[in-house]
């Protein structure tokens, strides 16, 4: 239960406790107001932060060990234990009120000489900075300005700068450095320099995430520059979108026949197998040069086609130009 006390005029303009309020951005000139209230008749009180905070600061949305804190460290309250306890002391209290005389005595011992000198600073409390004690009320004095981090954190003290935080390295994603892998393997070998944009990884990853290797996509790389590379056609497709794209599979397949074979450089592809003119029989190299004929026959129809396109169009331009 609070008791009523007394209060000065002057209290209102003390330049100590206003300039602590500043720097700490806590309401202190109220609370150390209230503390007065809840403390006995000799200026003692029992040091509970939860239980002083709904007598003091009942509404207010602060830490009151914080408050407590930032009283001590500049000398308005003292600190100090007594068989375990914790207990509070308003050093100038007997100075500034007046006590009836009908009020309880204290039940609170009073502190030893020594007893707040010996103590350590509690881990749980706001802050740990032990607080010089000196001075009265109205009249107290900054003797320490190395106060707790938590008042630091307001940017109202001047602190040490903190030691640089280390910027954290992400993970490099397996998946996106062994499609790289694969683009540099093709740069390297057709000498040219696809970048590791989103678009020539795409593929790449796509085909890392079904399950396929990086050395699958090397050995389809290595395949097709052998097989694509002499034909000035087909070598504008050594790039990262078809070589990857969703017919990898079959091309996978190929490419490992081929490496089976000794990854000849002097191969044909053609009816899903790979074939070196050396090895193979009288009947295979029988239906591979059908095959080439065939593919010979189409292209020369094409042309063929090609060019009456381009006469027919030719002789219409000419009869348009006689009426």
């Amino acid at each position: 239960m609070g008791r009523i006390r007394t209060i000065k005029p002057e209290y209102f303009r003390h330049l100590e406790i206003f300039e602590a309020e500043e720097e700490t951005g806590l309401p202190l000139r109220v609370a150390y107001a209230a503390l007065w209230t809840v403390a006995d008749r000799e200026g003692r009180f029992k040091w509970i932060p939860r239980q002083l905070k709904i007598d003091c600061l009942p509404y207010d949305d602060v830490c009151f060990s914080r408050v407590l804190h930032a009283l001590a460290t500049r000398g308005f309250i003292q600190k100090y234990v007594q068989n375990g306890k914790e207990y509070g002391l308003i050093p100038t209290f007997k100075d500034h009120q007046v006590i009836n005389n009908r009020e309880a005595e204290s039940k609170i011992p009073k502190p030893n000489d020594f007893s707040d000198l010996t103590r350590e600073p509690r881990v749980d409390d706001a802050c740990t900075t032990r607080a010089v004690r000196k001075g009265r009320e109205g009249k107290g004095k900054e003797l320490n300005k190395t106060l707790c981090p938590a008042d630091a954190e307001r940017g109202k003290i001047d602190q040490p700068d903190p030691p640089p935080v280390q910027e954290k390295i992400p993970k490099p994603d397996p998946v996106t450095e062994n499609a790289k892998s694969a683009i540099d393997h093709l740069n390297g070998l057709t000498h040219r320099n696809f970048r590791h944009s989103k678009a020539s990884l795409k593929n790449a990853k796509a085909r890392l995430s079904e399950g396929f290797s990086l050395g699958n996509l090397k050995l389809v790389v290595e395949h097709k520059c052998i097989e694509w590379g002499k034909d000035p056609r087909m070598r504008n497709y050594l790039r990262p979108q078809t070589l990857f794209s969703e017919k990898f599979e079959s091309y996978l397949q190929t490419a490992i026949e081929w490496r089976n074979v000794g990854r000849p450089h002097n191969v044909i592809s053609f009816g899903g197998r790979i074939h070196q003119h050396q090895k193979l029989s009288a009947v295979e190299q029988n239906s591979l040069q059908c095959a080439q004929l065939a593919e010979q026959f189409e292209r020369e129809a094409a042309e063929l086609e090609r060019q009456e396109s381009q006469g027919q169009c030719a002789g219409y331009a000419i009869m348009g130009e006689n009426g």
